[in-house]
């Protein structure tokens, strides 16, 4: 048997601290026994652990696919400021990753493949990258382009000037030579004209280039066996015919020997001609036509008047009776003329 030990009662203050641990207790208790209910609702129902899991994966990759593709939105947007150009081809692609999210977003609430949605949220930034890399490329490549097309167009600008400096130096030179084609034109026609008036002083000089004669004697004699001569007309007597003239000065003549050609036409108007007697051809000056001479006479003129002699030797060939016509030519000029008879 148990003695038990003698209790004071107690106060007002030791009541309620037992209540408040009664309390206690009895929550403690309760939430023993929710424990219990859940750990045998967990043993009776053995699907519903991994459902609670599935459910978090599920969630977290939720989280990472709006995450990634939040972030490859923003990358792409803060591109746009430094590619304007690219505007068009990232909004494009932003397109294309929005459908892919949908796609992603579908396949994790349906299908549950958590691997394989993060294969492809993968493939999702890595397509983003791609894309991103590419319009860098290309951004870099516009970049040269441009530089080039500032390169060309600094060229061409040269080029222009240059081309303008050429134009402006062909128009110059074009201008110079029209003006030295003028002028040439117009020397052209001085020369002509002074070649003209030099042909034409040179004609009149040419013109007074000549002398004149007078006193034109024609005598015919008979030559004997000692050579001694004797004038007459009888035709069957003659045996030379001498002609002698005054030749008159003029100073537009040089001093040296003259040549006068003696032309004997005889009544018949033909004229004498025999060149082993020294007959020949000249020509004419004015009219440039040729003609046959008898015989000549030279002189040593020295711009003084002198006279000059020519004769002609008849030989077996006698003269015929009538009238005979002498003319003197002198360079290319008939410059007199005498007659003589023959019976």
């Amino acid at each position: 048997m148990y003695n038990h030990p003698v209790t004071t009662p107690p106060s007002s203050n030791t009541n309620a601290s037992g209540k408040k641990t009664r309390l206690l207790i009895i929550l403690l208790f309760g939430l023993l026994a929710l424990v219990n209910v859940a750990f045998f609702m967990l043993r009776k129902n053995g699907d519903a652990g991994p459902s609670l899991l599935q459910l978090s994966a599920k969630e977290q990759a939720l989280s990472e696919l709006e995450t990634e593709y939040t972030a490859a939105i923003a990358q792409l947007d803060s591109l746009k400021a430094i590619t304007p150009g690219s505007t068009a081809q990232i909004e494009t692609l932003q397109a294309e990753l929005a459908a892919k999210r949908a796609d992603i977003e579908q396949n994790i609430q349906l299908k549950g493949d958590l691997r394989a949605a993060r294969r492809e949220i993968d493939e999702l930034v890595q397509q983003k990258d791609n894309a991103m890399l590419e319009i860098v490329r290309l951004k870099e490549k516009v970049k040269n382009l441009d530089e080039q097309v500032v390169t060309l167009t600094s060229e061409k600008q040269q080029h222009e000037a240059e081309k303008q400096q050429y134009e402006t130096g062909i128009t110059e030179v074009r201008t110079q030579l029209d003006e030295a084609q003028t002028a040439k034109a117009a020397l052209m026609a001085e020369k002509m004209r002074l070649e003209q008036n030099n042909h034409e002083l040179n004609a009149t000089v040419e013109a007074g280039k000549y002398l004149a004669v007078s006193s034109v004697a024609v005598s015919t004699v008979a030559v004997n066996s000692k050579g001694k001569q004797k004038a007459t007309q009888s035709r069957k007597m003659v045996d030379e015919i001498n002609i002698c003239f005054q030749v008159s000065k003029n100073a537009a003549v040089p001093t040296g020997e003259e040549k006068f050609y003696l032309k004997v036409i005889d009544p018949t108007g033909a004229t004498i001609y025999r060149e082993d007697q020294g007959s020949g051809v000249t020509t004419e000056r004015e009219t440039g036509s040729d003609f046959r001479y008898t015989t000549t006479a030279t002189c040593a003129y020295d711009q003084q008047d002198i006279q000059a002699c020519g004769r002609w030797q008849v030989g077996a060939d006698r003269p015929g009776k009538g009238k005979y016509t002498i003319e003197i030519y002198n360079r290319g000029r008939q410059v007199g003329s005498g007659v003589f008879k023959i019976k």
